[in-house]
């Protein structure tokens, strides 16, 4: 995760909006649901949905696949820990 974090960040500094930042803001919040992190995907699911729902509208496929991802995670979370 902190070399998805620091790629990210490079990235947001050197290119700003540019579909490759969307891209590693979206792996990096996938990993972080595949470790666990709930909470720290929900929040990076969110801010890829802040900038690219603006841009594509609310009925575009992507959009919609991010939503679901974001429920996802929202599901994973509320579940009791094994």
């Amino acid at each position: 995760m902190p070399l998805y974090e620091g790629n990210l960040t490079h990235w947001q500094q050197t290119l700003g909006d540019h579909p490759n930042v969307l891209s590693a803001q979206l792996t990096l919040a996938d990993t972080y649901k595949e470790a666990g992190a709930h909470q720290k995907a929900i929040a990076s699911y969110r801010v890829a949905l802040g900038r690219i729902e603006p841009t594509l509208g609310p009925e575009n496929p992507l959009v919609a696949k991010v939503r679901a991802r974001i429920k996802a995670a929202e599901y994973a979370s509320s579940l009791p820990d094994r």
